[in-house]
């Protein structure tokens, strides 16, 4: 396998998406408890090590718009929506701000 795709299913995976099926996982599968969430992202974030510094730099103004909506309890796809990026960017950005383990998968 390569390691394109090992890196694409844990994205998946991390935002609670079945990668073969693609479909959302239910809210009391494993995949969504809040510790596996912050495990495969901080996964992601290591073997995506490269490619992050092509992700689109984040602005104070949208670090704190990812803050107001995380409290309000959005979950990682609408925050994407509301943000204009992807969810491997919000995850990430939640990760770096040890936020991940409070997530809310759709």
């Amino acid at each position: 396998m390569r390691s394109d795709e090992v890196l694409n299913i844990l994205i998946s995976l991390s935002e609670g998406i079945d990668p073969e099926f693609n479909t959302p996982f239910n809210k009391n599968h494993i995949l969504n408890r809040p510790s596996i969430i912050r495990a495969l992202c901080k996964a992601v974030a290591r073997l995506d090590k490269d490619s992050l510094n092509t992700l689109s730099t984040w602005q104070i103004s949208e670090e704190s718009m990812l803050l107001k909506y995380f409290y309000s309890g959005h979950d990682l796809m609408s925050i994407s929506k509301e943000l204009d990026k992807s969810c491997e960017e919000i995850s990430l950005k939640l990760s770096e701000l040890d936020l991940v383990y409070d997530l809310k998968v759709a």
